[in-house]
């Protein structure tokens, strides 16, 4: 990508005055970026984009100067490169900071350079705002706008600079908010779930196809899901169970709420089988969750999370999505790290069963994570067995993976 920074900065390296009319000097940045770059690998390509930092009064809870401001700002844009060196990306991610500034340079903006807020007193939540390719940090409960927690907050909201979605909108975090089943659903740790983690299989594949053009770059569309859903039933003893009653239900968000009613319904064939278009899963709902009732009374139940279906369809454009449901289990996704994941029977997305070695790389190692990589796996999750544990900020951890776990009911 062309740089924009390099003019622009030259002509802004100086004085100015700062907030409680303390002088301070808007610094250059180059060498940060320049200095990390030096130091990569020069066969893999650097998507170098361009950012500002600017500052609402109160940034560090009081009016103190700019030589203390600047150098803590880039110390946390060094830390923010460092989470998108770690992130396995097809290319390096590199935030080339061209300046720190008081608020107010908006329209001295050139045409494509990013910008990130600062607002320590801000009420809301930390966002980010698509017009004007801003990242808004207001000031976590501790440590501040510059402090940790801001710094996994803006490489956060700077994943949406790259075309990334909030994948926390999947959750379904307290029973009373399933009133279909009562279950609950956590998504896989990810910095663009919940902070924590690594960068996962979902968020990475859409940076990667964005790579350094310019802007926001894509986020993937409606379109962009499985054409065709397939639900496969089984009673207890795995024989198919014909006759069962489908009934697939949104989540709702911002609330994480399960819709009581279903947006779509239908009944499994002979063998045990429904077949339906991707339509569903193309309107637009961060999960769904699937109840299967069998003609026993009993109930199969399941999820389709969007970043599961979505990458599935990013790696097999052409194929059905394939769920398959057992009675008496439920089937998640991406238990948390501390569930652990245990032995068992492992098929892909499209219902067939996958080697040892590719079960062995769906736990973790290194690159399993990209998104060319392994297909979505289905693992039987077995209680009392040992599980299969993980270091939640490592690169080897199942639930950076696009896993489906089985757990028997109680």
């Amino acid at each position: 990508m062309k740089n924009l920074a390099r003019p622009l900065q030259m002509a802004l390296v100086g004085t100015t005055a700062g907030f409680g009319g303390t002088t301070w000097v808007v610094a250059s940045a180059s060498g940060t970026a320049d200095s990390i770059e030096a130091g990569l690998n020069p066969e893999r390509p650097i998507w170098r984009l361009p950012i500002a930092a600017e500052f609402l009064p109160g940034t560090d809870r009081s009016t103190s100067p700019a030589d203390s401001i600047v150098p803590r700002v880039h110390r946390q844009f060094d830390q923010a490169n460092a989470i998108y060196r770690e992130g396995d990306f097809d290319g390096y991610v590199l935030w080339d900071l061209i300046g720190v500034f008081p608020v107010g340079r908006t329209s001295d903006r050139p045409e494509g350079e990013f910008r990130v807020l600062y607002d320590p007193r801000g009420e809301g939540p930390s966002a980010w705002s698509t017009p004007d390719l801003t990242a808004v940090i207001t000031s976590p409960s501790t440590g501040g706008v510059l402090g940790p927690t801001g710094t996994i907050t803006l490489a956060h909201e700077l994943g949406h600079a790259r075309g990334a979605v909030d994948l926390y909108r999947q959750k379904v975090e307290l029973p009373e908010l399933n009133p279909v089943s009562g279950r609950t659903f956590f998504p896989p740790h990810g910095i663009m779930t919940d902070l924590m983690g690594g960068w996962e299989p979902h968020s990475r594949w859409i940076i990667n196809m964005n790579a350094d053009s310019p802007g926001e770059g894509g986020t993937p569309g409606a379109d962009q899901f499985p054409d065709q859903l397939v639900i496969r039933v089984f009673d207890r003893r795995g024989v198919p169970a014909p006759g069962a009653i489908i009934g697939v239900h949104p989540v709702v968000a911002p609330l994480g709420r399960v819709d009581s009613t279903p947006r779509l319904t239908g009944k499994t064939d002979v063998s045990g089988t429904f077949t339906t278009t991707g339509a569903v899963m193309k309107d637009g709902w961060p999960n769904l969750h699937v109840v299967a009732v069998l003609t026993s009374g009993d109930s199969a139940l399941g999820w389709l999370p969007m970043a599961q279906t979505q990458l599935f369809y990013f790696e097999h454009p052409s194929e059905p999505y394939v769920l398959t449901l057992t009675e008496g289990r439920l089937v998640g996704w991406g238990l948390q790290a501390s569930q652990g994941l245990a032995a068992g029977p492992v098929h892909d997305a499209r219902g067939a069963t996958i080697t040892d070695r590719e079960r062995r790389r769906a736990r973790g190692g290194p690159r399993v994570a990209g998104p060319r990589h392994n297909p979505p796996a289905r693992i039987v999750l077995q209680r009392g067995s040992a599980c299969a544990r993980g270091s939640p900020g490592g690169p080897a951890g199942v639930w950076m993976e696009p896993v489906t776990a089985v757990e028997p009911d109680p």
